[in-house]
């Protein structure tokens, strides 16, 4: 199977989902509290709005990023028994494929989220000139930084079902918290559940030029976690009863 086909197969599969609906509505939900704040506290300076903004959205993403793949995974498993993926030869291109999907329904959601907040808050008057170059900077950062959530979820979701994948999403969620308020240094700036935040952080304050070198190590970190995952889903049996 190719690649595209292996993706095509997953955008069929979402249409009887409830994953679609939460693509199309948090978004939604998301843009109208977010404006809602900027109306309530119109007194507060810009940079301290944005922040709360950009760190909220961090922190729900670990939660999200669990249900959507933890869902994922337990419809393969639940309907299947996960042999759409262990009965075809090439395992690694359909695996390629859902998280594609499901990484590009992130994406495609946080430009909504981003889109609408802009248009409500322009729309009211609340923000005269939206920072449209910040706003982009911030979605491919977020985008960016949860990649590794994506890539360490559908692997929790295929080796150990749902709940799992839930529990570490809400305790990663809660980190992301305790992260926002605190600097990390050293190796500890490289624990995956901060760097959304951190690099929202640094383009709130003009810095993530000065940070390529740690962009750097993350881009590098991901990319082996992604090797390592698409070598052990090569190399899967399916969940066994004591798993």
């Amino acid at each position: 199977m190719t690649l595209y086909r292996a993706i095509r197969s997953e955008l069929v599969k979402l249409r009887h989902t409830p994953l679609l609906p939460i693509h199309i509505f948090v978004p939604i939900v998301g843009a109208i509290l977010f404006t809602s704040y900027f109306g309530l506290y119109s007194f507060r300076p810009d940079y301290n709005k944005y922040k709360l903004i950009f760190e909220i959205t961090a922190t729900f993403f670990p939660i999200l990023i669990s249900i959507i793949t933890g869902l994922n995974t337990f419809m393969e498993d639940h309907t299947a028994h996960s042999q759409s993926i262990l009965s075809v030869p090439n395992r690694i291109t359909i695996f390629c494929g859902k998280f594609l999907v499901l990484f590009g329904g992130g994406v495609l959601s946080l430009i909504s989220l981003v889109v609408k907040f802009s248009i409500l808050v322009a729309i009211q008057g609340l923000i005269p000139h939206p920072p449209y170059v910040m706003l982009l900077e911030t979605i491919i950062v977020l985008a960016f930084g949860n990649i590794i959530l994506y890539i360490f979820h559908l692997f929790i979701g295929f080796k150990f079902g749902l709940g799992p994948s839930l529990f570490l999403g809400v305790f990663e969620s809660l980190q992301v918290i305790m992260y926002s308020n605190i600097v990390l240094a050293g190796v500890w700036k490289y624990i995956p559940f901060a760097w959304a935040i951190d690099l929202s952080h640094y383009v709130l304050d003009d810095k993530l030029f000065l940070h390529k070198n740690e962009v750097f190590i993350m881009g590098l970190i991901t990319i082996i976690a992604f090797i390592a995952v698409t070598f052990w889903i090569s190399q899967w049996e399916g969940r066994k009863n004591d798993d």
